[in-house]
């Protein structure tokens, strides 16, 4: 849903010549290029003597050999080049094959957490009072929406046609570590963690032949590469782990079930085929051994697959395309749609939020919207919250009913998070909205200039992390028990470098 031309205009080159040649690219150079400094140095040295002299005879010698050493130049003045830019790429650490991340006790299976949506990552309050606290990343974009590790956050940050991971401890800032798989593209899927593994996506809607990454700590607490799966077409969405099972949509190459214990050869359990599941873009939901997976343009549908065999159990007909991923609580499954995606929010065609019994399938109540639906609808016990392209935040009851209703200045692409008391909303303006359950405002801070935000926020220990299109990756707010009354938090910027 993140096009090419949706990318440039925001800043994004996808153009290969424009990324970041890796080290390796500049190190085959490097031999050569000693060669001919001491040669170059040698014969200049010589001339540079005679003309020492200021004799015009020599001057003309000088000029000669330089002429004559000019493909050595070129190729010199290129090393030095490939060098420059190189150190300009590592001034972001370098791609270590393996970090120290412990990652074995961490559990943040599927988008925003689990299925409820909330991206809420424990039972603490989120922030009462704005202000960022700390901003880490500034040179990267950040499309997706941030994991809960233990005490740290895990994103994935876009710089040209290239991404990596970033860790930062929650509550100081500071980066543990950063890494990224060779030549891991573009991303827009979201990382996800559960049993020792890290796994995402790779790719924006253009990218073909992307891949499933993952990675898995051992038990020396090292987190290193565990393998990488190739699709036809690209993984926007956010996979989602169950047991010993990674499942995610891959675009136009349908749905897939991998085993993440299993060797390459056993790797694929079961594929749906994407000339039966077209335009599966959106994280899946998965459920009681059940597969829900929303269908967008051409497809127009929630899927229900098998999650042992991938046959479909049901196909259930929608009147909008479904890129909201799916949300469940309370026995229900409620489903976000409209004709919208992230180049074109459409904000003035209709969207609708739909509710059906998990055990039948059968619809329970619909509510149209002015507005589509594109981030997560948000289903707990005290009710949904969901917001509108056009900028609309919503509360509604269990029975469809809208009880509260509040309009941003500006439209909102990410889903909103939800703590039992508060509601953070981030709108195409830049900024971060609290809201109490009744949607009166509480506070309200810039992020970063306009632009289209993606990524959702999480609440997690007492503060909001969310990544932003141009400003980096930001924390917003101190806990609440931790603020000393009238004083405002303190801002400062993540380091560059993480701890060894």
């Amino acid at each position: 849903m993140v096009s090419v031309r949706f990318a440039r205009s925001v800043g994004l080159s996808l153009d290969s010549a424009s990324s970041h040649p890796p080290l390796l690219a500049v190190l085959p150079l490097l031999p050569a290029a000693a060669g001919l400094l001491a040669a170059l140095l040698a014969s200049l040295l010589t001339a540079l003597t005679a003309a020492a002299t200021l004799r015009p005879a020599a001057l003309a010698k000088l000029g000669r050999i330089v002429w004559r050493q000019k493909p050595g130049l070129l190729v010199l003045g290129l090393a030095v080049a490939g060098l420059v830019e190189a150190r300009a790429w590592l001034h972001v650490p370098g791609t270590p094959p393996a970090v120290q991340a412990d990652l074995r006790s961490a559990h943040w299976p599927t988008f925003r957490g689990d299925l409820t949506r909330r991206g809420h990552g424990d039972g603490r309050p989120g922030p009462v009072r704005g202000g960022v606290t700390f901003s880490g990343g500034r040179d990267f974009q950040f499309y997706s929406s941030a994991a809960v590790a233990d005490d740290a956050l895990i994103a994935i940050g876009v710089r040209g046609d290239s991404s990596r991971f970033f860790s930062w401890q929650a509550e100081s800032g500071r980066l543990l570590w950063t890494l990224a798989p060779d030549a891991y593209r573009a991303t827009f899927s979201s990382p996800v963690l559960a049993n020792g593994y890290l796994v995402a996506g790779e790719g924006l809607h253009n990218t073909s032949g992307a891949r499933l990454v993952a990675f898995r700590t051992g038990d020396d607490g090292v987190l290193r590469p565990a393998f990488e799966f190739a699709t036809r077409s690209h993984i926007e969405c956010t996979p989602t782990i169950e047991g010993d099972r990674v499942y995610f949509a891959a675009g136009d190459d349908g749905v897939y079930c991998l085993s993440l214990t299993a060797d390459d050869a056993h790797r694929v359990v079961w594929h749906a085929p994407g000339e039966r599941y077209r335009d599966a873009e959106t994280g899946l939901a998965v459920c009681d051994e059940c597969v829900y997976v929303g269908l967008g343009r051409g497809g127009e549908a929630l899927a229900v697959l098998d999650a042992t065999s991938g046959a479909e159990l049901a196909r259930l007909p929608m009147p909008l395309p479904v890129f909201s991923p799916p949300a469940i609580s309370g026995g229900r499954i409620y489903l976000g749609m409209g004709d919208a995606d992230y180049v074109n929010p459409a904000e003035h065609s209709p969207g609708e939020l739909r509710c059906l019994d998990l055990a039948t399938w059968e619809t329970v109540w619909t509510l149209a919207t002015p507005s589509p639906l594109l981030g997560a609808v948000v289903a707990d016990d005290s009710g949904i919250v969901f917001a509108t392209t056009a900028g609309q935040l919503y509360v509604v009851d269990h029975g469809g009913q809208v009880l509260h209703r509040w309009q941003a200045d500006s439209g909102v692409l990410a889903a909103p998070a939800v703590t039992p008391r508060t509601i953070y909303c981030v709108s195409c303006d830049g900024l971060l909205t609290a809201l109490d359950r009744r949607l009166e405002p509480i506070f309200s801070t810039r992020l970063g200039a306009a632009g289209a935000y993606f990524s959702s926020p999480v609440v997690f220990g007492g503060q909001v992390f969310v990544g932003t299109p141009h400003d980096g990756f930001v924390c917003v707010g101190v806990p609440a028990a931790e603020r000393h009354a009238g004083a405002p938090p303190q801002s400062r910027t993540a380091g560059d470098e993480p701890d060894e």
